[in-house]
């Protein structure tokens, strides 16, 4: 019995210090930013400042946005959190874009194989994707833009924007569908739009978030990470680089770039949403 027992018993201590040394090397030190591109650009250096001092979860900045401070010259946007029968309004339409660049597709495949029994079975588990979303809210917020932005800057604010921890949408004012031409105007490389193999939306950053400072406003993502449902895969014999991009004119430059100094030894990718399913 003796000679069952030891191997177990190492096996346990090794399985231990295991997960100890797992769950240290998910402590990850405060990301410090330093600006590679636009250096002499005012606001390259102020959203540089921003970027230092915004708090990240887990201190992944992977992994999503706790706080963006409100610095001096940034509008304030206004977030708030949607409520889970306004994510649910939209869910199919931003999944359906993301995916298949038809915001209408899955709800189409729904409506034809609406007796089928699989798909009745995902119909009437609404009310437990609403439940769950209700349940899940505060870890993976969806958030609404109470100030209308002018992502095109033309000088005229329309754009309703909405936000979880994988990107952005400018959607309809009714939160109801999303607004693909601006979408495929300001967010997308439109090289690879051209492309009839790529059936994803291919942005050109990912994990995009937007804001505003003095009267204009931008975008920000991650740069060389693929597009894939609205961009999660990272490569990471690369540094991880964050791109700073205006749209003005009909067309979307990149004006600031920025190189996480203090890098991790690898990135992971962001868990998928609980309330996905």
């Amino acid at each position: 019995m003796r000679k069952k027992i030891y191997p177990l018993f190492l096996w346990g201590v090794i399985a231990l210090f295991s997960s100890m040394a797992y769950a240290e090397e998910k402590i990850l030190p405060k990301p410090i930013f330093i600006l590679t591109k636009g250096i002499w650009t005012e606001v390259c250096r102020a959203y540089w400042q921003r970027l230092n001092t915004t708090e990240f979860l887990n201190n992944d900045p992977l992994h999503g946005r706790l706080t963006e401070p409100l610095l001096e010259g940034f509008i304030d946007l206004k977030p708030v959190e949607m409520t889970a029968e306004e994510i649910l309004r939209v869910y199919y339409k931003t999944s359906s874009f993301s995916d298949y660049r038809d915001q209408d597709i899955l709800e189409k495949y729904m409506e034809i194989h609406k007796n089928d029994k699989g798909i009745n079975w995902r119909i009437k588990k609404s009310q437990y994707f609403l439940e769950k979303l209700n349940q899940y809210r505060t870890e993976e917020p969806y958030l609404r833009y109470q100030t209308l932005l002018d992502m095109d800057n033309d000088g005229i604010a329309t754009n309703t924007v909405i936000k979880n921890r994988y990107g952005v949408y400018i959607v309809d004012s009714s939160l109801q569908r999303v607004d693909d031409a601006s979408m495929k105007a300001i967010f997308a490389d439109r090289e690879l739009l051209e492309w009839p193999a790529i059936t994803q939306f291919p942005p050109l950053a990912a994990l995009i978030t937007v804001f505003g400072y003095k009267g204009q406003y931008y975008f920000d993502g991650f740069l060389d990470m693929s597009f894939g449902s609205y961009g999660h895969g990272v490569d990471r014999n690369e540094p991880l680089r964050l791109g700073v991009f205006m749209h003005q004119h009909h067309q979307t430059q990149k004006i600031c770039e920025y190189r996480l100094l203090n890098e991790p030894r690898k990135h992971q990718r962001p868990p998928a949403p609980h309330y996905v399913f």
